[in-house]
């Protein structure tokens, strides 16, 4: 889009949950509009329907991203340590309403978040995360077959790309910390050894980001993906050198 910056990101705008049966509802897209809209759209070119549906949720590209990397020593001991971090961009959590979570089988595992789902009227309320889909009835939308499209898929489809699913890609990482002790000389001629030391070292040892994320790791993953991977894990080592 002309005046956007690179990689913006377009989300549905949402507008909350049906109180009839928990599916999710979208600004411009409301199916009790459809006469209204159906007009207006009618007039518009497709380009000028989905700047009208459709808002930007920010960029992908950090403003500005950078590490911090330092080394500290105190008689024998080394302690080292990387950080790095991200800001300005952001990310979208990853989907949601796959087919297995809003429409599952006895016995099928679904998303813990579908604990807090819509489950009777009132709930929309308190919840914006979308009931299980009621029937076949729900994937029918109005706009499809129109001359002008800006979706070609249900509501529970355009919740997983919508404003709600976009957070803040802020992050920041403790990449690595070394702590090393260094053999005292005294002790090494005793043992007829030249030098030795001993570290701990460890990697992704933490980070630091929006809890909206829920361990989706913003550096790894997007939000095209319904599976919900393990992060990057921390790592540890420790090691022993010895110079005769």
């Amino acid at each position: 889009i002309a005046g956007e910056p690179l990689n913006t990101i377009s989300s549905y705008r949402f507008k909350g949950l049906s109180h009839e049966d928990g599916r999710p509802l979208f600004h411009g897209a409301e199916p009790d509009r459809e006469e209204e809209l159906d007009a207006l759209y009618s007039t518009m070119s497709n380009e000028e329907v989905i700047l009208t549906v459709m808002e930007r949720s920010g960029t992908r590209v950090p403003v500005f991203q950078g590490g911090l990397a330092n080394y500290v020593g105190f008689r024998q001991f080394g302690l080292s340590f990387n950080l790095t971090f991200s800001f300005g961009n952001k990310v979208r959590l990853l989907r949601l309403c796959d087919e297995s979570n809003v429409t599952p089988y006895p016995g099928m595992n679904v998303r813990r978040e579908f604990v807090d789902r819509w489950r009777k009227p009132g709930d929309e309320e308190h919840t914006n995360i979308p009931g299980l889909e009621p029937d076949e009835t729900a994937e029918n939308v109005w706009w499809l077959g129109k001359d002008y499209r800006f979706a070609s898929y249900d509501y529970y489809t355009l919740y997983d790309y919508s404003d709600i699913r976009v957070v803040n890609g802020d992050y920041l990482k403790l990449q690595s910390l070394s702590l090393r002790y260094n053999v005292d000389d005294a002790i090494c001629r005793r043992l007829g050894l030249s030098s030795a030391y001993v570290s701990l070292s460890g990697t992704n040892l933490f980070t630091v980001a929006n809890k909206k994320l829920r361990g989706q790791d913003v550096t790894t993953q997007s939000g095209n993906s319904p599976t919900i991977n393990l992060s990057l894990r921390p790592s540890y080592s420790l090691t022993l050198n010895i110079t005769l």
